[in-house]
C-alpha cells in the first residue's frame, strides 16, 4: 500500500512600497497559527522551512493529503 504524504498550507502577504520593491512582509502557517513577519525572502524560506515537519496530530486530515511521490521543495524565485 503506498503511503500518504501531507501538505501545508502557508498565508503569504507582502507589501510593496512607491518603488515597487518589498517593504516588508508576513507569513503564517495556517494549520498551528504561527506566524512571523519578515524584511528578507530568506527570513521567510527559513518559517516554512521549520514548518514543513509531519503534523504531530490529525492536522494532516485538516490540511489534506497527497500522494508522498511528490517531493516537496522551495524554490526560490529571484528577479535577475
Amino acid at each position: 500500500m503506498r503511503q500518504m504524504g501531507y501538505y501545508s498550507t502557508f498565508v503569504v502577504r507582502i507589501w510593496v512600497d512607491s518603488d515597487q520593491k518589498m517593504s516588508r512582509g508576513y507569513v503564517q502557517h495556517v494549520a498551528t497559527q504561527k506566524a512571523t513577519h519578515f524584511v528578507a525572502f530568506d527570513k521567510m524560506e527559513e518559517f516554512i522551512l521549520r514548518h514543513l515537519n509531519p503534523p504531530q496530530d490529525d492536522t494532516c486530515e485538516q490540511e489534506g493529503r497527497i500522494n508522498q511521490d511528490i517531493p516537496t521543495q522551495v524554490t526560490r524565485i529571484t528577479d535577475e
